[in-house]
């Protein structure tokens, strides 16, 4: 599946929209914040042009969160 480009902005404002309409853990993770984003100098090994900055959050959420995290990378590339 080819990604789609966007900007970093962009980016972060889908990843907080899935995380706001999580229901993993019953919906407790929806106030948590997407982390940021970080521009590679080349696409890692799975083609994938960023990555994220420490999630910060809380400690119950940090693997819903990386599954988004994951689920975006799959999908998206961020302009440079």
């Amino acid at each position: 599946m080819a990604r789609r480009t966007t900007t970093v902005a962009e980016l972060t404002a889908e990843m907080q929209k899935r995380i706001e309409s999580s229901n993993e853990l019953d919906g407790d993770c929806r106030g948590c914040e997407a982390p940021g984003i970080y521009v590679l100098r080349k696409p890692d090994e799975t083609g994938c042009n960023w990555a994220p900055s420490a999630y910060r959050g809380a400690p119950a959420c940090a693997q819903v969160i990386a599954l988004i995290v994951r689920e975006f990378q799959a999908r998206y590339n961020v302009r440079k």
